[in-house]
């Protein structure tokens, strides 16, 4: 396997060269720090099949390269473009509305948050916004650097929520009858608003964010 600055412009096991070839990415660009552009062709791909079951590359087929020329030694775009889906849309908005929501409800910016992950604000906000993609590796450290359970990933954040309002903010009356929360009965906290609101906007804007670098 290669590590190079730039794309190679060949099979890095033939050295075939062949433009109307179809190519074969490696599909393990996930590592932060890491860019690893082995290419194989058609005939070195199914050399490779025999030997494994499921070899971990992204198929980039003669009709593609020849629709999108301008992109054909470019993994990280046939990757990206891969896996960018409707159904990777709703996973994506989903942790991003966990993001928020536990960011928001324990009163943290997304500077703070950026800090867990040694990154710009700036890109933080990226994640929370669907424009890039979040590491699992990168919530799993900005969870653990918190002490919240990585388990509650897998649930839906607005049961979270309200899960969370009827533990914080259900009361006793004088009488002794529990009262959970209600905005006729307690005032809104003003977290919830912002919550409700950010999860508004990225519904509205988490879809053309995401499909935005495929372009």
């Amino acid at each position: 396997m290669t590590t190079t600055d730039k794309p190679n412009k060949q099979c890095n096991k033939c050295n075939n060269e062949d433009e109307n070839e179809t190519l074969y990415w490696d599909n393990e660009l996930d590592y932060p720090n890491m860019v690893d552009y082995t290419c194989l062709c058609q005939t070195c791909y199914n050399k490779l099949s025999m030997t494994t079951d499921k070899p971990n590359f992204i198929t980039v087929g003669i009709d593609e390269i020849r629709k999108d020329p301008t992109h054909r030694l470019d993994p990280k775009y046939w990757i990206r473009k891969r896996r960018k889906n409707e159904e990777n849309l709703i996973l994506a908005k989903k942790l991003a509305k966990h993001l928020i929501l536990h960011r928001l409800w324990n009163g943290l910016s997304q500077k703070k948050i950026a800090l867990d992950l040694n990154v710009s604000h700036q890109q933080y906000q990226k994640f929370e916004s669907c424009t890039n993609d979040i590491l699992y590796i990168q919530v799993a450290k900005i969870f653990k650097n918190r002490g919240w359970s990585t388990e509650i990933l897998g649930s839906n954040p607005y049961e979270v929520l309200n899960e969370w309002i009827k533990r914080d903010y259900t009361r006793q009356d004088e009488q002794g009858n529990t009262i959970e929360y209600s905005s006729e009965h307690i005032p809104k906290p003003d977290k919830l608003t912002k919550i409700e609101n950010a999860w508004k906007l990225l519904d509205l804007k988490a879809k053309k964010n995401y499909y935005k670098n495929d372009k």
